[in-house]
């Protein structure tokens, strides 16, 4: 009831001080009932709707080393390709799963033993096809342009402002490496509650 008479005094004062459609002097009160006029009028004290990005949910990419080689060979990057796999412990291949969601994002790979570890997590900011994602562990800003093409999200590596290596690699080897071929939609991996974004 209280929102009903807030709502039919907010029309009376918006009537009065002849708030409209601009065309119109019409200072009398609306004919419409007050029942019809508050349900438009009214308004929600609940917060807006969340909107959500194409890129929200998870992601999956199993890369070979081969497939790893190639990608840092494209990029003029090869010379690092021994170096990464020893680095990231890649026997013969690797898959991770990456999670976007409510300004976050956070990646799972799986171990030898099976077991899905989150490796990487940090912000992210979407702003029209732009990503940049905030790795809060080394504090580093990676940007990348995307797409998505029904269950497939293509990242494209644009820039990183890491000025330190990672683990002895510069930066953007690790995103050449990873983020050249496509992801395919999936669903978070279970058992990691930072990819389910709990």
């Amino acid at each position: 009831m209280k929102g009903c008479l807030m709502g039919a005094a907010l029309l009376l004062v918006l009537a009065a001080s002849g708030c409209g459609d601009g065309d119109s002097q019409n200072t009398s009160a609306p004919s419409t009932s007050p029942t019809a006029t508050t349900t438009k009028t009214t308004v929600s004290s609940d917060p807006p709707a969340e909107v959500t990005s194409p890129i929200d949910g998870s992601w999956k990419t199993k890369l070979t080393r081969a497939d790893i080689k190639e990608n840092l060979e494209e990029a003029g990057l090869g010379r690092w390709a021994s170096r990464l796999f020893s680095a990231e412990d890649i026997d013969r291949s690797i898959t991770w799963v990456y999670t976007y969601g409510d300004g976050r994002f956070s990646g799972a790979w799986l171990t030898r033993d099976g077991l899905w570890q989150v490796g990487w997590w940090g912000s992210t900011t979407v702003n029209g096809r732009s990503l940049a994602m905030f790795d809060e562990v080394y504090k580093i800003t990676e940007e990348f342009t995307w797409a998505v093409s029904g269950d497939r999200l293509s990242l494209e590596f644009v820039s990183t402002d890491a000025t330190v290596p990672v683990k002895g690699i510069p930066d953007e080897v690790y995103m050449h490496a990873y983020f050249t071929d496509p992801l395919t939609r999936t669903t978070c991996p279970s058992g990691v509650p930072e990819c389910a974004g709990s």
